[in-house]
């Protein structure tokens, strides 16, 4: 019987320890799977950011003729 308890522990240990590291395993994805979504985000937002530094916004420019103003035709 109490080699019976020693392989039982010895298992649990086994399994503990295989849990642990599959853990672990998924820790290290998750990590590069946030590293790769925060890269992606920083290189958009360093696109916009340098895109609206460069775009000029003005407002339109304002016609020399009346609202009004009845077009002709020749």
């Amino acid at each position: 019987m109490h080699d019976g308890v020693i392989i039982m522990s010895n298992i649990t240990v086994i399994l503990y320890f295989l849990y642990v590291a599959h853990d672990e395993q998924n820790a290290q994805l998750n990590a590069r799977s946030v590293a790769q979504l925060r890269h992606t985000r920083n290189h958009a937002i360093f696109i916009v950011t340098t895109a609206a530094r460069g775009a000029s916004v003005s407002r339109p420019a304002r016609w020399a003729t009346r609202k009004n103003a009845h077009a002709t035709t020749t």
